[in-house]
């Protein structure tokens, strides 16, 4: 009989620990093992990545702050010999402010002026003031500056008439008309620009609409029978800026400070003063700092000569103020 071969015996293992032995592993197991270390293995991989992706982005804002912490540090040093550049404005721009600022300087507050002349204007006596810039800007005119008042102490008419009647200046043999009040002189001055009709044609020519002649100068009694000479502070102020024009308001050397106006420190005052006729007194002054010029007219009746003095230096305390020390 044949002998039967036997069936060999499944290998055993001896566990790890040595405590006994163990089965060879199935097929199903050992791929259940690859699967699993190949997970493994690709988690592993993730993290490698994904850290080294953090420390690149780690390293990166890093360098960021380290470039941005340099820059500001350099420009905090610069800055202390260097002032930052300041943002520049149009020439549009500039040119308004400039114009602005400009004109602000060149016309006085209505409210406060009218609130000084107002003090002077009562029942029994009126005041006109008027201020303007030797380029005609009117920087004040009062209630009553284009009002009709006596002309006492206007010269100014037949010496500017002469310019256009006869032609040039009349200074050559006319200059005390300006610098002394002469009426001899002044009276002259209208025959030759051809009497007193063609001198109120001449006004009227010219726009001065408030401005008329009745009487020569010095005529008390032709006064006193109504035939009045007359003006207003705003004709008076313009024919003050035609004389500047002319270079002639230098001539003007009444001294108001005689009289008790008060005169700025540093301020020139070029100046005739009238009075007497129609219970006036008036001043017609060319106001300067030696650059730049202003006309002053001041223009009363019924008022004490104090009154008239009072009036015209608190007008030319806020004529300085403003105009040359607040405008430069």
């Amino acid at each position: 009989m044949p002998v039967p071969t036997p069936t060999p015996a499944a290998p055993t293992f001896t566990d790890s620990n040595g405590s006994g032995t163990v089965a060879r592993a199935s097929g199903k197991d050992k791929s259940r093992r690859i699967v699993v270390a190949v997970v493994a293995c690709v988690v592993v991989i993730a993290l490698i990545v994904a850290g080294a992706l953090v420390w690149q982005s780690r390293n990166t804002k890093e360098s960021q702050i380290r470039s941005q912490a340099s820059a500001s540090s350099a420009s905090s040093n610069g800055s202390s010999t260097k002032s930052p550049a300041k943002k520049s404005k149009s020439p549009s721009a500039k040119s308004t402010e400039s114009t602005s600022s400009d004109t602000a300087s060149r016309v006085l507050d209505k409210q406060v002026m009218d609130a000084i002349v107002d003090m002077y204007n009562s029942g029994s006596g009126n005041a006109a003031v008027s201020v303007m810039t030797s380029d005609n800007l009117k920087s004040y005119s009062s209630d009553n500056a284009s009002y009709s008042m006596s002309a006492a102490g206007l010269y100014l008419p037949p010496w500017l008439a002469y310019y256009d009647v006869v032609g040039g200046s009349p200074a050559g043999g006319y200059q005390s008309v300006l610098s002394s009040m002469d009426n001899g002189k002044a009276n002259e001055l209208i025959d030759r620009d051809g009497g007193m009709d063609m001198l109120n044609s001449w006004l009227n020519a010219h726009d001065y609409d408030e401005t008329r002649f009745g009487h020569l100068y010095g005529d008390v009694n032709a006064s006193e029978n109504g035939y009045d000479n007359t003006t207003s502070s705003d004709d008076a102020a313009k024919m003050l800026t035609q004389l500047i024009t002319k270079g002639e308001d230098g001539l003007l050397n009444y001294n108001v400070a005689s009289d008790g106006v008060v005169v700025p420190d540093g301020a020139t005052v070029h100046a005739h003063r009238g009075m007497g006729v129609g219970d006036a007194y008036d001043y017609y002054m060319v106001v300067s700092n030696g650059s730049k010029k202003v006309v002053v007219v001041v223009l009363t009746e019924g008022q004490a000569k104090e009154q008239a003095a009072s009036l015209t230096s608190n007008v030319l305390k806020q004529v300085w103020q403003k105009m040359f020390v607040s405008g430069k």
